[in-house]
């Protein structure tokens, strides 16, 4: 109710809250990250600057782009942290907000200057990814305030007691483990069916079927010849990761929990905490999010590298044993060299290190006309600095910045839980895939990764309804079939053309 009306009473001219030129005026959209990290930057901002830092602290996501649009006569904030991906509003350039050339202020010389109180420029702190794809024709507009990782979590302790001694390495070996864990009466699998937690899991299988160019060509909405067309919706790695996702949830295989699609998000995940599954597709905010269920200090939960999809070895020539020994050669758990080309080695390597998450959801940006832009400035060279990485990753309890930091040397590293210490080891050597939202086709044109009518993935291959149950190929060819209709108007839309 509050977002629909603070939408009404931006159309009407809000009526401003005070704005004091002293005082760092910040909005967090929060979710399962919590907001503590930014209350303990603005502590130290505050130490070091002796300004006052004024935080709004919401759940409601609307609330972003009205702030946002109403301008300097009605909004104060001077710097948002935010959930959503802006990529739109950086295209519309003059046209996002009359009298000016964008609505966001210039964050390059952000980029280009020091962190505080070191001697490295934030744009060689931060991972090349995350500077690549806040990068917007040669200038950056947004950074981001945190890296989250998505994908398999799983309970150590079930894992051990079922006599499985290690985390999957391919969805062979994945689906090996659910058969064992069957055998033994454990449900491998509980998930949210609403919530389409499992596109986290079946992207990367996609990605690492088609490899990262394929992948990036899609998101582009162009095929392998690099024309924009229907055709990149064919790529078989979409098919083949929707197989799997089929196995693992089709209700006859009994490996999902079979009230999966009747959970609210949280309910699924209190289900899972309380030991009532092996595995659930999540990501590295769960411990924060649900923080009250971690207080026995008994959960022996980590985050898995998402196994490697087993038709890649069929595609590049070799076995499922060649397969895995060649993934433990490049996890750096053999000394063996497999018997393979260094082609199919570097193929599998690229595979072995995607994961979903990322940067993307999480950009922090300066609107053009606050009237603290320096103030605003400096907090984000705060918060890029060693000594701001440290804040984030204790107040956190382990979700960090996307840096180039030795964490496991940082102050509070060893407080952290297993949980955030595994998914730190992920994020050593990781590529995300979850770049969408900045090619024209996604963000003016209207492409999804899948077409959104086929609903929530979870829904359509998990479904107790026979009449409902979808397969892995009808998903496939309704994306095809659906983009196909009106890819022209969506090519119009973007602005973009193949001549």
């Amino acid at each position: 109710m509050l977002g629909g009306l603070c939408a009404i009473l931006s159309f009407s001219g809000c009526i401003k809250t005070e704005d004091n030129t002293d005082v760092l005026y910040i909005h967090i959209n929060r979710a399962g990250n919590g907001d503590k990290f930014v209350y303990a930057l603005a502590e130290k901002f505050t130490e070091i600057y002796g300004n006052e830092v004024d935080i709004t602290s919401t759940t409601v996501n609307d609330l972003t782009r009205t702030k946002l649009k109403a301008g300097a006569k009605n909004n104060n904030v001077d710097l948002f942290l935010a959930i959503d991906q802006v990529f739109d509003l950086i295209a519309m350039g003059k046209n996002a907000l009359p009298g000016y050339d964008s609505i966001f202020a210039d964050l390059s010389d952000v980029y280009e200057s020091n962190g505080y109180n070191s001697d490295v420029k934030i744009k060689d702190f931060i991972k090349a990814e995350a500077y690549d794809y806040h990068t917007v024709n040669g200038k950056q507009w947004t950074l981001p305030y945190l890296e989250n990782v998505t994908g398999l979590v799983y309970n150590e302790d079930i894992f051990t007691a079922n006599g499985i001694d290690s985390a999957p390495r391919t969805t062979d070996e994945l689906i090996e483990v659910c058969d064992k864990l069957k055998a033994n009466g454990v449900t491998s699998f509980t998930y949210a069916g609403k919530y389409d937690y499992w596109r986290n899991v079946y992207s990367v299988w996609w990605a690492q079927y088609e490899g990262l160019e394929n992948i990036r060509l899609f998101y582009e909405g162009k095929d392998s010849t690099g024309t924009y067309s229907v055709n990149c919706y064919k790529q078989a790695g979409r098919l083949y990761a929707l197989e799997v996702l089929e196995e693992l949830l089709k209700p006859t295989n009994g490996y999902s929990d079979r009230n999966a699609n009747t959970y609210e998000f949280t309910q699924a995940q209190v289900n899972y905490l309380e030991g009532h599954a092996a595995m659930m597709p999540n990501g590295d905010w769960l411990e924060n999010e649900m923080a009250a269920n971690f207080q026995d200090d008994k959960l022996n939960i980590k985050l898995m590298r998402t196994p490697v999809i087993s038709k890649l070895g069929e595609s590049l020539g070799i076995d499922e044993e060649t397969l895995r020994k060649t993934i433990d050669y490049v996890d750096g758990n053999s000394e063996d060299k497999p018997d393979v080309s260094d082609e199919v080695i570097e193929k599998i390597e690229e595979a072995r290190f995607i994961s979903c998450g990322g940067t993307a959801a999480a950009p922090s940006f300066i609107p053009v006309y606050s009237n603290a832009i320096e103030l605003a400035k400096n907090f984000l060279r705060l918060m890029y600095s060693p000594t701001g990485a440290e804040i984030v990753m204790r107040a956190t309890g382990g979700v960090v910045l996307p840096v180039k930091y030795d964490y496991t040397k940082a102050e509070g590293y060893d407080s952290i839980s297993s949980f955030q210490k595994s998914k730190l080891k992920i994020t050593e050597r990781v590529t995300f895939v979850d770049n969408w939202k900045k090619y024209p086709m996604f963000y003016a044109g209207g492409l999804t990764s899948f077409h959104v009518d086929s609903g929530c993935l979870e829904k359509n291959l998990g479904t107790n309804s026979v009449k409902d149950l979808t397969t892995a190929k009808a998903l496939y060819q309704a994306d095809i079939n659906y983009y196909s209709t009106r890819w022209e108007s969506i090519m119009s839309q973007a602005g973009v053309s193949n001549d």
